[in-house]
């Protein structure tokens, strides 16, 4: 009984190692820059969220996982240095070579994109991956951008051509320019009279009605002397 039970655990070993594939591929240099070797050493090469299907990456760029099951995956790249852009692995019960297919973060699997991509992989880093943010220099073109700045240059310009203005103005202009400046000045003077009226009567208000309160809390303290 034991041995038939081992020959049914070989042959479900044998069928599943048949039916799995093994990811093979390599990681090359980019024509824009160069990739160092210590953060080929650092990165891996990961299906889905990698508890399981991962792998290394060598000196030379190489990498292999093993034992893929039929399934969809998403193969992904880990370094510390460069962005690769994710992939999108279909292995077939029925064919020896995984179906390689761009893959774009958020969209669904389903429907499968039309376009296929050669395997074994090979993936070159799209771009750096830049974690400082370098400290900006002085720079009198943004300093003039500056919506403080830029009002402060307007009202200095104002200030020096008006005078200007008012020299060049007809008599009549000018004329009408005054009284509407006088008009403004009286309305501010006006204001600033109402308001300081208004405080004085509410201030003199609150002082007669604090004055009576305590005229009246004297009176009440006498009485009630008198009485005792």
């Amino acid at each position: 009984m034991s041995r038939w039970i081992g020959c049914l655990l070989a042959l479900l070993t044998w069928a599943t190692c048949a039916t799995a594939l093994d990811i093979r591929g390599e990681i090359i240099q980019n024509e824009q820059f160069t990739i160092e070797l210590k953060s080929l050493l650092a990165t891996r090469v990961i299906l889905d969220d990698g508890s399981s299907l991962t792998s290394a990456v060598t000196r030379n760029g190489h990498f292999h996982i093993p034992h893929v099951q039929p399934g969809t995956y998403i193969l992904q790249v880990l370094s510390p240095q460069h962005y690769f852009d994710p992939l999108r692995i279909d292995v077939l019960p029925s064919s020896d070579l995984p179906e390689i297919r761009p893959y774009i973060p958020g969209t669904p699997l389903d429907p499968p994109a039309m376009v296929t991509l050669p395997y074994p992989l090979r993936l070159t880093p799209k771009h750096h991956l830049s974690f400082f943010t370098p400290e900006e220099s002085f720079n009198i073109l943004g300093m003039l951008q500056s919506p403080m700045v830029l009002m402060m240059g307007i009202t200095g310009l104002l200030v020096l051509a008006v005078p200007y203005l008012m020299k060049n103005m007809d008599p009549e202009t000018l004329k009408e320019f005054q009284d509407q400046q006088q008009k403004m000045t009286k309305m501010q003077s006006n204001m600033d009279l109402s308001s300081g009226l208004s405080n004085l009567l509410s201030g003199g208000t609150t002082s007669q009605a604090d004055a009576d309160a305590s005229k009246a809390s004297a009176k009440g303290k006498k009485q009630s002397g008198k009485r005792r």
